[in-house]
């Protein structure tokens, strides 16, 4: 009989500890995005209202494709393509192939397919379909031979606003870098971009359609000294606050970008005794993206300061991870906190939560059931 208890709290244990390491794979999965419940309706003169997230289906969007079905009640159902699960691109060559690409910073191309409509094109000559990864929002319009045009955002006939909207954010990593989201793309965001204390500033990188930079931070408060993850750099200290970068190069040739640490954008004082040094020796630090290893120093084209903050120029080739700046010890990082968090309203990601409760509960219940003699035994 105690054998048979012993399997039994060996099995609670395991189960117990599966699902905490699936909450954790969640938290750091590369991101998805699903459609608002709200803002999910397209609208085409001949088609009427589309549905992006009806209750029988909704769309998924992948930063390389969209995949699942749309409703229309006058034309039924639409499919966004053939495709399961990511990484899929659809090569549209036959109707086993077709489907919407994503190039990675949200023009979409391809074709969807309505068993009453036919083909409709995510691109065609006169438009394009784009997915804003900062906002969500879906712009342009497609086309159907059959139906026409169906518009993704714009006013309805009773001046109601409507748009398409998805909380894809890139591949930024869902529970730890989707705070103060910014990109820069060719097109779109040509623009410099800014994320609370990372400025990112085209140099001759964004050349074709297909090239950008999303990028979002960790949230973290800002501090000056962190020691910690720096014995594979040349770096004593670094900032707490890090951001992933997700890079999309359509045509692998790089080209330069600007970035630009500004102490008083993370949350630091400006402070003319902390601020950084022009004298000072600073890295650009970085690592994988939602790994604790060491940072390693990233290769610089040049780097300059100016009060309080460093820029780094660096070609886009040697981006796409996690970074931030550190600097030698006798090179000041500014240590001074601000009074409060930068993006303080930020709520700690469900997924966050559940892990700690989860992980919590599990010490709990392990502890009664080493302490527990009259479990009933498990029935093999």
């Amino acid at each position: 009989m105690m054998k048979i208890k012993i399997r039994t709290h060996k099995l609670y244990a395991a189960l117990l500890s599966a699902v905490v390491l699936i909450l954790l794979a969640a938290a750091i999965a590369l991101a998805d995005g699903s459609i608002d419940t709200i803002n999910k309706w397209a609208w085409g003169t001949n088609a009427g209202w589309i549905n992006f997230n009806d209750a029988n289906g909704s769309v998924t969007v992948f930063s390389d494709h969209l995949e699942g079905y749309a409703w229309g009640e006058n034309i039924g159902w639409i499919r966004m393509g053939t495709c399961s699960g990511s990484p899929c691109t659809h090569i549209n060559t036959t109707n086993l192939n077709y489907g919407v690409n994503n190039d990675g910073v949200g023009n979409l191309s391809g074709y969807a397919w309505g068993t009453n409509i036919g083909w409709i094109n995510f691109n065609p000559s006169d438009s394009q379909v784009w997915v804003d990864p900062v906002t969500g929002d879906f712009e342009g319009e497609a086309w159907s031979e059959n139906v026409g045009w169906i518009r993704f955002s714009g006013t309805a006939v009773d001046t109601t606003d409507y748009n398409v909207n998805t909380n894809w954010r890139g591949d930024l990593i869902t529970a730890i870098y989707e705070n103060d989201v910014a990109a820069i793309i060719t097109n779109h965001r040509p623009g410099a971009a800014s994320s609370a204390g990372l400025i990112i500033t085209d140099d001759g990188f964004l050349n074709q359609s297909g090239d950008g930079i999303i990028f979002g931070h960790n949230n973290a408060a800002f501090q000056g000294e962190i020691t910690t993850d720096l014995d594979n750099s040349s770096a004593d200290k670094r900032w707490a606050r890090i951001w992933q970068l997700d890079v999309n190069d359509e045509g692998g040739d790089g080209g330069n970008v600007m970035l630009t640490f500004d102490i008083s954008d993370a949350g630091g004082n400006d402070n003319p005794a902390t601020n950084f040094n022009p004298g000072g020796t600073y890295y650009l630090l970085g690592r994988a993206a939602g790994s604790n290893v060491s940072f390693t120093d990233v290769p610089v084209v040049s780097q300059s300061v100016s009060g309080d903050s460093i820029t780094f120029v660096v070609n886009a080739n040697n981006l796409g991870s996690e970074f931030t700046v550190g600097g030698a010890q006798d090179s000041p990082t500014a240590v001074s906190l601000h009074s409060v968090s930068a993006n303080s309203g930020v709520n700690l990601p469900a997924v966050v939560i559940a892990m700690l409760f989860l992980a919590i509960m599990s010490g709990v219940i392990l502890r009664r059931l080493g302490n527990a003699g009259n479990l009933p035994p498990v029935k093999m």
